[in-house]
């Protein structure tokens, strides 16, 4: 049977609204957002037609030890980020990556960000396959991404706020670490009954944390200073008229 592990930071936190505007309509973090939606919408809807089954859609889709190492299904590392099991697992991943991502977004620029995404990604997915060597779990979502973007939102935006849980207002410089260290113990429990999955979210982190520390420029990193608008330049509104020829000034005709 085969066993399916999602990740999501739905267990972990329920995040606040205290975070700059949403992302812009030709933005990364909206192509992500409606390519997740829309896959979600296409499998649901081939599974309702009886065209695809559900569970043999996301075992092809999501990745897993069977279908990487032994059928060679390499396809999945581009894949597993895009699907999610259901409603509730989609909703917490895109609404934490609406409020997460716009704001590292346009502070890394795009290509970075993209870059960045995708080494978190593909850290996550690799630390998965490497915990579930031999078994037949499937793992998917976003979650890996979601992780970083939360170092990413740590270091450079360290003073803002999170609130985790739905209770617990904690800035993002103390809320990073400490769901950083939930991870890595839910990670070390994974023999006991744990989740695998967290596996994937504390190697999504520390991909982020070292592509921000050694792959970013040091200028990049740093907080924006806020740089004061050069003064205007003062433009007299008239002209002043030349001062009219008066009698005296005119030279006097021997």
């Amino acid at each position: 049977m085969t066993r399916f592990e999602r990740g999501g930071v739905s267990g972990l936190a329920r995040l606040g609204s205290m975070f700059g505007p949403g992302p812009a309509p030709d933005s990364v973090t909206t192509a992500v957002i409606a390519i997740c939606v829309a896959a979600f919408l296409g499998l649901s809807v081939l599974d309702l037609l009886h065209v695809v089954d559900w569970d043999d859609a996301v075992g092809i889709f999501g990745i897993s030890y069977v279908g990487v190492v032994r059928r060679l299904w390499l396809f999945e590392f581009m894949t597993a980020p895009f699907v999610h099991l259901d409603l509730t697992h989609l909703g917490f991943n895109m609404l934490s990556l609406w409020m997460l991502g716009p704001d590292v977004e346009r502070r890394l620029g795009r290509a970075r960000y993209v870059l960045f995404s995708a080494l978190c990604g593909i850290a996550s997915l690799a630390a998965f396959l490497t915990w579930s060597l031999g078994t037949g779990i499937v793992a998917f979502g976003y979650s890996g991404v979601i992780f970083g973007l939360l170092v990413a939102q740590a270091t450079y935006f360290p003073d803002r706020m999170l609130m985790v849980w739905g209770l617990f207002p904690v800035r993002m410089r103390h809320a990073a670490p400490m769901l950083g260290a939930i991870e890595l113990y839910l990670t070390l429990a994974a023999e006991r009954g744990g989740n695998i999955a967290n596996v994937g979210h504390l190697s999504g982190a520390l991909a982020a944390w070292a592509y921000l520390r050694w792959a970013v420029p040091r200028t990049t990193r740093a907080p924006i200073a806020a740089v004061p608008l050069a003064p205007r330049r003062q433009v007299p509104l008239a002209v002043p008229r030349p001062r009219p020829r008066r009698r005296h000034d005119v030279p006097w005709e021997l």
